[in-house]
């Protein structure tokens, strides 16, 4: 390198630094905001900000009272929590399922065929569509796997790919 280049380089730097500092210094006066100021916006979000002797108060009173209570009076009360919160379940009946036999050399259009033809899976085009896309039709392992008419594409992608 001759003077020329760096005395040039030098001059660059300089300017890179002045225009920074300038920016630093001048333009973006903001200044950092008070714990007080972060609070209230936090606040005003929907946020609950605690300090930290009053997190530490609420973790120890939960751990008394957790202690303090039998294992089943806490049961009842999930219980109690869960059958008001949710209406009473209608026991589900178990899906047809379907043994699926993949042997090798089987693509990914083969398989969607046999699911068309057992109702797992209504359209077979689009299924192995959504194989290839997700790159499982590279994936698939020879073997026997039991599909259920209730799995969607992504729970019967990852069963035959073992993924």
């Amino acid at each position: 390198m001759n003077k020329r280049s760096v005395r040039s380089f030098a001059v660059g730097i300089l300017f890179t630094v002045s225009c920074i500092g300038s920016y630093y210094f001048f333009i973006d006066g903001q200044q950092a905001q008070s714990v007080d100021q972060s609070i209230k916006k936090l606040e005003a979000e929907g946020y609950v900000v605690l300090s930290q002797n009053h997190f530490m108060e609420l973790k120890r009173t939960g751990k008394e009272r957790t202690e303090a209570s039998p294992p089943e009076t806490i049961e009842k009360e999930r219980q109690e929590a869960a059958s008001t919160e949710q209406p009473e379940q209608i026991p589900e009946q178990s899906a047809p399922e379907y043994q699926l036999e993949v042997t090798s050399g089987m693509t990914s259009s083969e398989i969607a065929s046999l699911l068309a033809e057992q109702s797992i899976i209504e359209n077979p085009s689009e299924f192995e569509l959504f194989m290839n896309r997700s790159g499982y039709s590279t994936k698939i392992q020879v073997g026997t796997f039991e599909i259920h008419t209730d799995m969607d594409y992504e729970e019967i992608g990852k069963l035959i790919t073992k993924n």
